[in-house]
Formats: structure tokens, C-alpha cells, sequence
């Protein structure tokens, strides 16, 4: 399914900025974001490839694909599905943010950015599989933020690297473990 929409933060004078537009210290991950437009423009690309979503929507676990940056651009059934994921949410969020992990706030540009995140299996995935340019897996547990409850919920995943035309994308898929 194709993501429409984006999370945007408050400057200090109120306006909305898109994340990229401010400062950025990264403690493990990415630096800025792609902007509305460019990530419409790689939905559209992926969703030139004419069996993509059927192939992403067979599988019966939850998978994304991610941009350079980390950034959900594509999804399957699955995921919204076992998630609760709408397809018009979930455009440019990176996979902590959709997993309400409690760090993804933390930093100055979300999932990836925190303190914390070095640590974070998911990360660690998506990483290696693009510096390897080879499919990649960890176990990883998260500390999940949902209404008034915290939980740690036990995660493998498993990140591909794919190229589509001259960009570059991951396959991020999770399987939950008991």
C-alpha cells in the first residue's frame, strides 16, 4: 500500500517543519529527512514496478520498504494489518516511530537519533544490509509506548537491500518472537 503522509515537528516560532529542515545530531543513524515531495515521487517509482505490492502483499509477515534514510515509503497488507498502520500515516515515519518505540522521540529527528538507538537491533539490520548490500537479520527487543502502557515487545528482523531503477531501498520485515 502506498503511504500518503507525513509527520511534521514544531519550530520554535510554530510554524511546521518537515523534520530535514532542523538541526540534526545523530547518535546512530540517519541525518534528515526526505521531503513530501521526493517521497511521493518514490512511491510513485515503486509502484511502477508492476508486481512489487503483489509480491509485498503475499508475504504473511509485516514488511516495509524503507528510502535511504529509513523512511517508509511502501508497505504491505500485513503490516497494516497486524499493526494498525493506515496507509496515510505511515509515509516518511521510520520503523521505531511505527512501533511507538519510547526512543524514537528522544532524538532531534526521531527513530535513529536517540542515545539510545546504537543498541537497537533494528538499526543494526537495516545498516549492515546496506553497507553488506546483503539481507541481514537480528533479534531485537523494544520498548514499546502504547496509551498509558509501556511493554517490551520481543522483534527479528530482517532487512534486503533492493534497487529500483538508481535508488536504493531496503526490505524491512518483522517477524514477532514469544
Amino acid at each position: 500500500m502506498l503511504a500518503t503522509k507525513r509527520n511534521c515537528a514544531p519550530s520554535a516560532n510554530g510554524l511546521r517543519l518537515r523534520r530535514s529542515e532542523q538541526r540534526t545530531d545523530a547518535y546512530f543513524a540517519w541525518l534528515g529527512r526526505d521531503d513530501d515531495a521526493e517521497l511521493s515521487g518514490l512511491a510513485r517509482l515503486l509502484g511502477s514496478v508492476p508486481e512489487l505490492q503483489e509480491l509485498l502483499d503475499a508475504l504473511q509477515i509485516p514488511t516495509l520498504v524503507l528510502n535511504d534514510k529509513g523512511q517508509a515509503v511502501l508497505f504491505n497488507r500485513c503490516w497494516q494489518d497486524t499493526l494498525g498502520h493506515e496507509p496515510d500515516w505511515a509515509l516518511g515515519q521510520r520503523p521505531g516511530e511505527l512501533l511507538e518505540c519510547v526512543h524514537a522521540a528522544d532524538g532531534t529527528d526521531g527513530c535513529g537519533t536517540s542515545a539510545d538507538c546504537p543498541g537497537c537491533g533494528a538499526g543494526q539490520s537495516i545498516w549492515e544490509s546496506i553497507r553488506s548490500q546483503a539481507r541481514t537479520a537480528r533479534d531485537f527487543d523494544l520498548q514499546c509506548v502504547s496509551a498509558h502502557t509501556t511493554e517490551v515487545r520481543h522483534w527479528r528482523v530482517a532487512s534486503t537491500p533492493i534497487r529500483v531503477g538508481e535508488r536504493s531501498f531496503t526490505i524491512f520485515s518483522l517477524i514477532e518472537r514469544a
